[in-house]
């Protein structure tokens, strides 16, 4: 519950997310109750992070020239953005599960500056748009998607020998949780602070 409350108004403030911390701290997991909290069900998506990934076309996907075919990347986040641009109202949230198991500045590298733009100009090329009107499947996947602000991406992230540190690059564009392993003592007393501190927790829910 502390939890949750603390990752959802760092989400308020920001739409980009990172919870560190040790193995086995439930990272993921109050990601996902945090998501079922707010009711989001087919709007959250999971994504586990791949240490093969390169580039966005691990992420998104890629044209097939051959073919003059876009084809979707097995994460899906290419169908869950365009369901997201298509419904503005609604609050949509993405989580990279591990995701400094790769590069991020190379796999995620158009969003980094894509979200940092105006809210009508963050839009993800996915092909060159001069070729939109030769692909087969233009209509289900144009050239460029918009990613309005009701899209929240959070990712977590362990540090160790297994995986990649960030740069001042990523770690200046979001907010950084770090979660502690702690005692059930210390766990009462902040919890004790918050509602001693009078905070209103439905601001976090916006």
């Amino acid at each position: 519950e502390i939890a949750s409350c603390l990752v959802g108004s760092e989400m308020c403030i920001r739409d980009r997310v990172i919870l560190s911390g040790m193995s086995g701290t439930g990272k993921s997991k109050l990601i996902t109750i945090y998501a079922k909290t707010l009711g989001l069900n087919d709007r959250f998506r999971m994504i586990p992070v791949s240490p093969a990934w390169t580039d966005d076309s691990d992420l998104l996907g890629y044209l097939d020239y051959k073919n003059m075919i876009y084809r979707p990347a097995d994460t899906d986040l290419v169908n869950f953005l365009l369901k997201a641009q298509d419904d503005p109202e609604k609050l949509y949230m993405v989580c990279f599960d591990e995701m400094n198991l790769a590069r991020v500045e190379h796999y995620f590298s158009q969003f980094i500056s894509v979200l940092e733009n105006n809210d009508d100009e963050r839009f993800i090329q996915l092909y060159n748009s001069n070729l939109e009107n030769r692909v087969y499947n233009s209509n289900v996947y144009p050239s460029k998607v918009l990613v309005r602000k009701n899209v929240i991406f959070v990712g977590t992230v362990n540090i160790d020998e297994s995986t990649f540190h960030f740069s001042d690059k990523v770690l200046d564009r979001a907010n950084v949780i770090k979660l502690n392993m702690c005692s059930f003592n210390e766990l009462a007393e902040v919890k004790k602070n918050i509602i001693s501190e009078d905070i209103d927790l439905s601001l976090i829910h916006i």
